[in-house]
């Protein structure tokens, strides 16, 4: 099981592994951090040459869907809520992807 701090949720922290990964490639930068008052994660993301913007979690993984689409890279984003057992759900998705099989669709 992976550690997930500073991220509170599955979700959160399978997100921002993709982000560090789309980073390592030069693909955009990003900082995460963590809005007390309304209990939420934001992601300041800015693309190769573009301005950051702040985003919330949907956002930052509707982004990086589009990101990994063009690059072609497997990848799902684990659904809302995200707990451990739909990373886990998530994480087969994107292996059945990554061979080429057609992957069970996550609720």
């Amino acid at each position: 099981m992976p550690d997930i701090k500073p991220y509170r949720l599955h979700r959160t922290w399978h997100l921002a592994g993709m982000l560090d990964e789309l980073k390592d490639r030069g693909e955009l930068e990003w900082k995460y951090s963590y809005d007390e008052a309304n209990s939420r994660a934001l992601f300041t993301v800015a693309l190769a040459g573009k301005d950051s913007r702040t985003l919330q979690t949907r956002q930052a993984e509707e982004l990086v869907q589009s990101v990994t689409d063009r690059l072609q890279i497997p990848w799902a984003a684990v659904p809302h809520w995200g707990g451990e057992d739909r990373w886990m759900e998530t994480v087969a998705k994107i292996k059945a992807m990554q061979e080429g099989r057609t992957p069970m669709p996550l609720e």
